[in-house]
């Protein structure tokens, strides 16, 4: 089972349903977790991702090793209270930079069920899904399950 997960807005309806559903499986859960750097300037010269420290060889993050280890602390705050609520489903969790859709794609190849979520909102036509789970109903090879939150 896969769960696409936003660390920004995480939902406890989501992840409840997800955790429960690996449960009633006895499978494990991989939670998948994508973002994108900001847009910014390119600098004149490739910046390397780590550089040496002045004081010696200890090496100290550039901003873009930074940016991916504090998404997986967040990652791993998120899912604290989950793993210990479901102790018995084995979870991995996978951060990477880039677009959402396209590391859940990858991410289901082997799944039996992706789960993510939709947003309820008043809109004046019914139901609206947003851009990733619109994506990942069209591209992805495995049920999925798409779990309505505030």
């Amino acid at each position: 089972m896969v769960l696409g997960l936003r660390t920004d807005r995480p939902c406890d309806e989501l992840i409840e349903f997800a955790f429960d559903a690996a449960r009633r499986r006895d499978t494990g859960l991989r939670v998948v977790h994508a973002f994108r750097t900001p847009l910014r300037p390119a600098p004149a010269a490739p910046a390397p991702l780590v550089t040496v420290a002045p004081e010696g060889p200890a090496l100290v993050p550039q901003p873009r090793a930074r940016m991916l280890a504090d998404e997986e602390r967040a990652l791993t705050a998120v899912l604290r209270p989950w793993r210990e609520k479901y102790p018995t489903v084995p979870v991995t969790e996978a951060v990477t930079e880039g677009r959402a859709t396209v590391a859940l794609v990858r991410a289901t190849r082997d799944a039996g069920l992706l789960v993510v979520g939709r947003r309820t909102t008043d809109h004046r036509v019914g139901a609206h899904t947003g851009p990733v789970t619109h994506a990942v109903l069209h591209h992805v090879g495995c049920p999925v399950t798409v779990v309505p939150h505030d």
